[in-house]
């Protein structure tokens, strides 16, 4: 019996990590029965969000790396069981109007060969996943309205949305739906455990990425408002601030966003519509009493001239010295 397993994300739940492990190891996933195609990967080889493009209609969408077609090709031209990630699979599910597109790859799957196709979907804590979703905004150049409180209840709503995707993944489709909470877990372990593989995994490379922290969130936050930059220039420049080396004195500690009412509020939404009816494991429980609280304004952030300058070094040399409001 062929089977698929198709990781949809969570965003920011660890998925490129899972991703950077699946390329890399596919003589292990090979051994171990499974196959990660390249077709369909986008340029940075890593996942196959191009399929999420051709479905979603998106004018990133190459048909030179690989269509929903050269998938199931690869599909049926293989022996193995097949896996393949992107977390753009959520952004499908969120959305009703995307549905016949997921429901044709699916049925094409099927006539490959597939007789069970599973969705794993990771989630995490999900005060730290809207705290995360933001800053994540605003280093992209996404970021609509600076409102953390409208930011933070319009994630939380959206969750009946992934809900009645996943409800209907499982119903209509016939499929299995796994839903794993991955706080405090590597995700390539949570997936190889979902896909049934128990034999030991190779070590994995340490992450080179430097994770973004609220300092520099803050810094683009008030940066964006006092240059006159298109959006994509943003996006450039905040692409590469998120690759300078942690500076002098920069702190990696976790970001604390939500003040305690708006974290409560969220959890008590988001706990309300959990899908009970699925099988998964996961704890949507509030952070800690003793967690201190950063401010919940980036404007309040405090920055320091050194660090303004350094953050300023890499993505506007000519203007490392100059201050910023």
């Amino acid at each position: 019996m062929k089977r698929v397993f198709i990781h949809c994300g969570l965003p920011k739940c660890g998925s490129t990590s899972l991703q950077a492990f699946l390329t890399g190891n596919s003589p292990f996933l090979a051994e171990n029965g499974f196959e990660y195609p390249t077709a369909g990967m986008d340029a940075n080889r890593l996942a196959q969000h191009n399929l999420v493009y051709e479905m979603l209609g998106s004018p990133q969408f190459k048909p030179e790396l690989g269509t929903t077609n050269d998938v199931i090709a690869s599909f049926r031209a293989t022996v193995l069981d097949g896996v393949l990630s992107s977390e753009g699979f959520s952004r499908i599910l969120w959305n009703q109007m995307y549905y016949q597109n997921f429901e044709t790859f699916h049925d094409g799957l099927r006539c490959a060969g597939a007789e069970e196709i599973s969705y794993v979907l990771f989630i995490r804590n999900v005060v730290s996943f809207v705290e995360s979703s933001y800053i994540q905004s605003i280093i992209a150049g996404n970021l609509k309205e600076p409102s953390l409180v409208q930011f933070a209840r319009s994630r939380a709503a959206h969750f009946q949305e992934l809900f009645d995707g996943l409800e209907w993944l499982g119903e209509t489709l016939d499929s299995s739906v796994i839903l794993r909470d991955v706080t405090g877990h590597d995700s390539s372990d949570v997936f190889l455990k979902c896909i049934g593989i128990t034999s030991p995994a190779p070590p994995k490379p340490e992450r080179k990425n430097v994770r973004v922290s609220l300092k520099r969130a803050a810094f683009l936050y008030r940066y964006r408002f006092i240059e006159n930059h298109s959006h994509e220039q943003f996006r450039k420049l905040a692409r590469r601030l998120s690759r300078l080396p942690a500076g002098p004195g920069e702190s990696k500690q976790s970001y604390r966003l939500l003040p305690r009412g708006l974290a409560d509020e969220i959890s008590e939404t988001v706990g309300a519509i959990s899908p009970l009816q699925f099988r998964y494991e996961i704890s949507l429980a509030t952070q800690p009493e003793t967690v201190d609280y950063e401010p919940a304004i980036l404007e309040d952030v405090p920055l320091s001239k050194e660090e303004v300058a350094y953050f300023l070094s890499a993505i506007s040399p000519a203007r490392a010295a100059a201050p910023l409001p």
